[in-house]
């Protein structure tokens, strides 16, 4: 009978059980009030985070490749100019692009 209540109170948690699902909904780019014809998902909570923080992380590493790639930080001989860290610096602040400026510090000093 005790094993009996154990199995009605999901392991222990009298009555609350823990369910790591994430539900939410994929709408068109043209409603952001409403939302009729999205489409509902529900995926455990460790593939949602996943999923988002690798999208996340791809969408922030071509911002700042792409902003980069447009910073024109060389001199008229096509050669960095000594303030290339600090041009680079503006054109990500100027992006609204700050978390730039963290990644870039941290691939220099992983390659010296």
């Amino acid at each position: 009978n005790n094993n009996n209540n154990n199995n009605n109170n999901r392991a222990g948690y009298n009555g609350i059980y823990e369910q790591r699902l994430v539900h939410f909904k994929l709408c068109p780019t043209d409603s952001c009030s409403s939302c009729e014809n999205g489409a509902d998902y529900v995926v455990d909570m460790a593939t949602f985070v996943n999923a988002y923080t690798e999208s996340k992380l791809s969408a922030q590493e071509y911002n700042c490749e792409r902003v980069r790639e447009s910073c024109y930080c060389q001199d008229n001989n096509n050669n960095n100019n000594n303030n290339g860290y600090s041009c680079e610096y503006y054109c990500y602040m100027n992006a609204g692009l700050d978390y730039c400026i963290n990644n870039y510090n941290n691939n220099n000093n992983n390659n010296n």
